[in-house]
C-alpha cells in the first residue's frame, strides 16, 4: 500500500455534491445511481414534468445512505493503516 497515494484518491468533491443535492431536497431531486431512473421518469410523468415532496425526500435518504457507505468504508480502511 502506497498511504499517501490511497489519500490522495480519497473523493471528497463527490459525496459533498451528493450531499448538497440532497440537503435542498425541496427543489433537487438527487440520482445515485442509474436504478432510480424508472421511478423518476415515472415521477415525471405524473407530476407534469416535476417529482413529489415525497420522493424527493427518498432521494435524499438513500444519497446519505450512499455517502454515509462511503465514509464508513474510508474510516474502515484508515482505521487498518
Amino acid at each position: 500500500d502506497d498511504f499517501p497515494s490511497c489519500i490522495e484518491n480519497i473523493d471528497i468533491g463527490g459525496p459533498a455534491m451528493i450531499r448538497a443535492s440532497a440537503k435542498n431536497n425541496a427543489h433537487v431531486a438527487i440520482c445515485t445511481s442509474p436504478a432510480q431512473y424508472p421511478k423518476v421518469m415515472e415521477q415525471m410523468s405524473a407530476n407534469g414534468g416535476c417529482t413529489s415532496m415525497a420522493f424527493r425526500r427518498n432521494l435524499a435518504a438513500a444519497a446519505y445512505a450512499l455517502t454515509s457507505a462511503y465514509d464508513a468504508a474510508v474510516s474502515q480502511w484508515m482505521a487498518t493503516q
